[in-house]
């Protein structure tokens, strides 16, 4: 999934109103132009991230610089209109962000269900005997931290059958809740969290006889990753609110009073 570049061509045409108008009325085609050609080199939602941080860096300082030139201080209405464009960016980002790591994470689960859901079309005895041989830990830090997946098979009532890993030693059970969403959606995406500290993001398929097919990921990694992002958007969001305040606050330069002009008859 990436950000439609509609949404990018929009934003930065809205953006490049703050621009003084002979600035806008001279550069505003080629600079669409340019974040066109940039969104077409792209592949990846990152970059497109990258793309919009990088836009608002420059925007900001574009508008700072060039009203500086030529007007001096900023209007307080080109400011609050900045203020809520940035804001909107930043919840777009951080909405994309959000959902780029849930793909991400959910990604290697997905796998290993489908792989599962092929083996039960075959001999639904494979899975068992896939899923019994060495058992890993999920509750160590290594696992927790790690990108590795663990997959299990549960009856139609909720029970593991199945599984390579184990929680605290045993099969891991999730809650009757998730399993009930399975039987509801053909490909389910749960978040489950058995205790403080271990929170996992599973991917589950309700399989034709009844059972069960479910992988599990950690987000451990996920979650430490998002709240990194979510506190660099808060300090981004407290630099542009504390730069927007100081600006409006800023004296304006008072004009000059020019002398009274004298009548040429009068001397």
């Amino acid at each position: 999934m990436r950000i439609p570049e509609r949404f990018f061509l929009n934003a930065y045409s809205a953006a490049i109103r703050l621009y003084p108008d002979t600035f806008r009325w001279r550069y505003h085609a080629q600079m669409l132009d340019a974040v066109h050609h940039t969104y077409l080199e792209q592949k990846t939602l990152r970059e497109d991230l990258s793309l919009a941080f990088a836009l608002v860096g420059d925007t900001a300082c574009g508008v700072v610089r060039e009203h500086a030139r030529r007007t001096g201080p900023l209007r307080s209405g080109y400011l609050l209109a900045f203020a809520l464009l940035f804001s909107a960016l930043q919840v777009v980002a951080a909405i994309s962000y959000e959902r780029y790591l849930q793909m991400a994470v959910g990604c290697h689960p997905s796998m290993r269900v489908n792989k599962m859901v092929a083996e039960a079309a075959v001999q639904p005895a494979n899975i068992t005997l896939s899923l019994g041989g060495m058992h890993t830990e999920i509750a160590t830090p290594d696992w927790l931290a790690g990108g590795d997946s663990f997959a299990a098979m549960y009856n139609a009532h909720g029970e593991p059958l199945a599984s390579d890993a184990t929680l605290h030693g045993v099969m891991p059970h999730p809650p009757q809740g998730i399993f009930s969403a399975m039987r509801t959606n053909a490909l389910s995406r749960e978040t489950w969290q058995p205790e403080a500290g271990i929170r996992m993001f599973l991917v589950g398929q309700r399989l034709p006889d009844g059972s069960f097919v479910l992988a599990g990921r950690s987000l451990l990694d996920a979650d430490a990753r998002e709240a990194r992002f979510q506190n660099g958007m808060a300090a981004l969001w407290i630099l542009m609110a504390a730069t927007i305040f100081t600006l409006m606050l800023r004296p304006r330069p008072r004009r000059p009073i020019s002398p009274p002009h004298k009548d040429a008859n009068t001397a």
